[in-house]
């Protein structure tokens, strides 16, 4: 009998500027941006690395993948029910 081994989980390295960023995608951007003392673009240039880096598909990926290992605390509805709706959209796209 073949002993299965346990799953792997890849280990990523966020920046402390990607960090600071990630806790707070589940605001609005330009919010967000504002409590960083940061430019709108900046922020979501920092947003766009970490889904690079975590393979998220979108911000809300993004918030779903921190939320589940501990970095956001709480994911606000509004952000589940967009991403049940992204992912009906895409179900509707592949059929």
């Amino acid at each position: 009998m073949l002993q299965s081994s346990p799953p792997k989980h890849r280990v990523i390295e966020f920046t402390a500027a990607e960090m600071a960023a990630i806790r707070l995608v589940s605001k609005p951007y330009k919010i967000a941006a504002h409590q960083l003392g940061i430019s709108e673009a900046a922020f979501k240039l920092r947003i766009k690395n970490a889904r690079a880096k975590c393979g998220a598909a979108s911000a809300v990926d993004l918030a779903v993948i921190a939320t589940r290992s501990g970095i956001l605390i709480d994911l606000p509805d509004n952000m589940l029910a967009m991403r049940c709706k992204q992912k009906t959209k895409a179900k509707r796209k592949s059929k």
